[in-house]
C-alpha cells in the first residue's frame, strides 16, 4: 500500500523525494517485483466489504487480498517516480541484485481474483497516476 502519508523511510516516498535531495537515493535490488496498491483505493476496498457484510447473511470463508494483481520492478517504479516529481531523467541509485537466499522474494504480488469475484472490486488507480497524487502532498 502506498500513497499520501506514507513514512518517508518507505520505498515510493523516497524514491519521490530523492531527485529533489529530500531522501537518500540508496536503494535495494531495483529487480524485485512488488504489488503497489493506492491507499485510496484500499479504502473503497473496505467500504466495499463493509457494505457487502451488512447485506449478506453469510460471512465468506475465503482470504480477499486488497491488491492490483500486477508486478511491477521496484526499478520501473522508481522511474515513474522520476517522472510524477518532475524529475524524468534522474537516476535512483540501486545497489545491485540481492544476493542468492536473500530474504526479500524476487515476486510479491498479490492474487485479487477473489476479491473481484466475491465483491466486485478492482483496484482502480494507475500506479503513474498514484504516485503523482503521492507527491503533490508532500
Amino acid at each position: 500500500v502506498y500513497g499520501p502519508g506514507e513514512d518517508s523511510a518507505r520505498f515510493t516516498i523516497a524514491a519521490l523525494l530523492a531527485p529533489s535531495g529530500r531522501a537518500p537515493n540508496a536503494f535495494g535490488d531495483s529487480t524485485l517485483i512488488r504489488d503497489f496498491v493506492y491507499v485510496d483505493d484500499v479504502a473503497h476496498a473496505i467500504l466495499v466489504a463493509a457494505d457487502h457484510l451488512a447485506r449478506s447473511d453469510q460471512v465468506p470463508r475465503r482470504v480477499l487480498n486488497i491488491a492490483t494483481g500486477k508486478g511491477t520492478s521496484l526499478g520501473a517504479v522508481a522511474t515513474l517516480a522520476a517522472e510524477a516529481c518532475g524529475a524524468p531523467t534522474f537516476h535512483h541509485d540501486f545497489r545491485g541484485r540481492s544476493p542468492a537466499g536473500g530474504y526479500d522474494p524476487a515476486r510479491l504480488v498479490g492474487a485479487a481474483q477473489a476479491a473481484s469475484e466475491v465483491l466486485g472490486w478492482r483496484a482502480q488507480t494507475a500506479l503513474a497516476d498514484g504516485l503523482s497524487r503521492t507527491f503533490e502532498s508532500l
